[in-house]
């Protein structure tokens, strides 16, 4: 007896959301929606269409060639640090090592962390890399 019940409440139920649906789209609201479907795809398709037109004709921003480091103000201690660098890469003829920059900074008493900070500071606006500091390149802009 409960199956039949419960059979019967399951197709009164389906009924009934068949009977709103109906009503929904023969009401105002359900017509204007039905109404609008098509022209907010052919809305949205459009603005697809241009977003991968433009993102196919954006060029890719050009690499600056110098470095956004600038030298330091004269007479500061990073700038006294820069002209120490200045003159080891020409004694040597190269980029000198962080080894050989910290030894300075402990000879002439500067902050270490200062020292190492500066040196990477000053490759950079050289340009130097890893790998052109491992053969002993000279710097770019000397």
């Amino acid at each position: 007896m409960v199956n039949r019940h419960a059979k019967a409440s399951a197709v009164a139920v389906e009924a009934a959301d068949g009977e709103m649906v109906k009503t929904l789209e023969n009401t105002l609201a359900g017509r204007v929606l039905k109404d609008l479907q098509d022209p907010l795809n052919e809305i949205v398709h459009n603005a697809v269409r241009s977003a991968i037109l433009v993102a196919s004709k954006v060029e890719e921003a050009p690499v600056k060639d110098r470095s956004t480091i600038a030298r330091p103000a004269a007479g500061g201690r990073c700038a006294k640090v820069w002209d120490a660098l200045d003159k080891m890469s020409e004694q040597k003829g190269g980029t000198p090592s962080l080894q050989e920059v910290r030894k300075e900074a402990m000879r002439r008493r500067w902050n270490k962390s200062t020292a190492t900070i500066q040196y990477y500071r000053w490759r950079n606006f050289h340009g130097i890399t890893r790998g052109s500091a491992r053969a002993g390149g000279t710097s770019a802009r000397a």
